[in-house]
């Protein structure tokens, strides 16, 4: 039913189904794993069936932070913390983190209060 695009990733894809079926969809998800296992793939997915869209970027409820150069910087968290303020058109508002080990020590820092209280509308993807 979800995730049947996906190739491999057979025990990601379970947990994620039924926690979509049961309704318990968590606040903050970690993808970790090697470059080019599906990471972001399965991050969009999701997103899509959360937000139930099939182009993500057309939504303002879905937002992708990257590294500005080299990293992610303390200035991009600060700015999604703004963001995460407004409220999503739809049931939820989706950051997903991308290269989220290149965050800065400052950024992760910055990201930790966030992570540890975020509003009920917020899912973030490291």
């Amino acid at each position: 039913m979800y995730f049947e695009n996906i190739k491999g990733q057979q025990f990601a894809k379970k947990y994620l189904s039924n926690s979509l079926k049961s309704n318990m969809i968590s606040h903050a998800y970690m993808f970790e794993g090697p470059s080019g296992v599906g990471k972001n793939t399965l991050a969009r997915e999701l997103s899509r069936i959360l937000l139930e869209m099939e182009n993500l970027f057309n939504s303002p409820d879905y937002i992708e932070i990257k590294p500005d150069g080299n990293s992610i910087k303390i200035a991009q968290i600060r700015k999604m913390q703004t963001d995460i303020l407004v409220k999503p058109y739809k049931s939820y508002k989706i950051y997903v983190f991308d290269e989220a080990q290149k965050m800065t020590v400052e950024a992760q820092n910055a990201l930790l209060k966030t992570l540890e209280e975020p509003p009920k509308y917020a899912i973030i993807i490291l």
